[in-house]
């Protein structure tokens, strides 16, 4: 694709001005279309530098569509440039242009990059394969701690005036459930709507972090680690107890 082809297109009279009323030709935009056709003729890779008001994405449009054969992937986080480019600039082409072509927005990809990105570390993977092909000797006696403490709080925690626990199998954490505590108002007159309120009131009157359950999409549960030691386990339970306590 030459610079007489782009003229053709993105000129003051060419097919995009015919076909849009606010068209403004932009000898910037119609550079860098020229630019990303001559890298896709050649198979090079180029870096562009295009300013505000270019009209990059009919710029590298454009090309791509051109381009016969090619498969082209365009990357952009901005969510408002994926739904224009896939619901309306790329279909509005294709039809101006004449050409057909398949265009998705892979949105999965995003999911799919986030887990394989922020894995264990290298360090992390190591001390596992250590952990897993060494002594095991002193499992058994965490096991019985951690079971110590994981009954421990549950066991204060049904105690508590509006919360419930059920016992988990596993992990190193509880799910109490805070519904009974809901509707109710904290002594300076703020009324507990959701999980949400009830741990910042916990954090904000007794100091007490825990994770609210809409995070995982557990509401009205919150979360609360039992990986720490026994003397802290039993203050932080009291606390709880005395924030649940004050709120009627």
């Amino acid at each position: 694709m030459d610079e007489s082809a782009l003229h053709r297109i993105f000129g003051p009279d060419g097919l995009l001005a015919s076909r849009l009323d606010d068209y403004e030709q932009r000898d910037e935009q119609q550079k860098m279309a020229l630019d990303v056709a001559q890298t896709f003729e050649w198979e090079q890779i180029a870096l562009i530098e295009a300013g505000t008001g270019t009209g990059k994405s009919m710029a590298y449009l454009v090309p791509a569509i051109l381009s016969e054969g090619r498969k082209t992937v365009i990357s952009t986080h901005t969510i408002n440039l994926q739904e224009q480019l896939v619901n309306k600039d790329i279909p509005f082409l294709v039809e101006a242009l004449g050409v057909e072509i398949s265009a998705v927005l892979v949105k999965g990809m995003n999911n799919l990059q986030s887990q394989s990105t922020t894995h264990a570390c290298s360090i992390s993977q190591a001390a596992a394969v250590a952990a897993l092909n060494g002594p095991q000797d002193f499992i058994a006696g965490n096991n019985e701690i951690f079971k110590q403490r994981r009954d421990l709080v549950i066991s204060l925690l049904k105690e508590t005036t509006g919360l419930s626990c059920h016992t988990p199998e596993g992990a190193f954490y509880v799910y109490p459930s805070c519904a009974g505590v809901i509707g109710k108002t904290t002594p300076e007159g703020k009324k507990i709507e959701s999980d949400d309120d009830f741990i910042t009131y916990l954090l904000e009157a007794e100091g007490v972090a825990a994770v609210q359950g809409s995070a995982f999409g557990l509401s009205p549960y919150f979360r609360i680690s039992y990986a720490t030691s026994t003397e802290v386990l039993k203050e932080a339970c009291s606390r709880i107890k005395k924030a649940c306590d004050a709120l009627a």
